[in-house]
């Protein structure tokens, strides 16, 4: 349950934070006005098997669904699991997150110390959060 409502809170902040001054910037999306271009949040757990990570998608995707039709945007959930349950494949999917145009990332972080700086490369460009596990010394949000 704590995931899924630190997911919720992330879609809603990843939602108010805009990077990218050729779409249109979140005070402009009106609600139901179809004006807005889809947003994609991708969503990289610390594990793509364990049964608590897997409740945190659902919850991601309910909450996409929900703010999709309050909004009347599309807004995608891009799950993307590390490969091994080890930050060298946390530092793999957060370092393809500008290559795959996403509008934001929400990560549970496995080792902060390994991952700080490329939260804060990645974050220059794209909004990141933590989630569950937390990277306090990083610029994430």
């Amino acid at each position: 349950m704590k995931k899924k409502v630190s997911l919720l809170i992330g879609v809603m902040a990843v939602l108010g934070c805009g990077h990218s001054s050729d779409e249109l910037e979140p005070w402009d999306i009106k609600p139901n006005s179809g004006n807005a271009a889809p947003v994609t949040i991708m969503v990289i757990p610390d594990s793509g098997t364990d049964p608590e990570e897997l409740s945190a998608k659902m919850g991601a995707e309910k909450a996409a669904a929900d703010l999709s039709k309050t909004y009347g945007l599309r807004i995608n959930i891009q799950w993307a699991p590390p490969k091994s349950n080890s930050a060298d494949s946390q530092i793999t999917a957060l370092s393809q997150a500008e290559s795959t145009k996403v509008n934001g990332v929400l990560l549970d972080c496995i080792d902060s110390k390994k991952l700080d700086g490329v939260i804060d490369e990645v974050s220059k460009k794209i909004p990141v959060m933590t989630y569950d596990n937390d990277a306090p010394k990083s610029s994430r949000f």
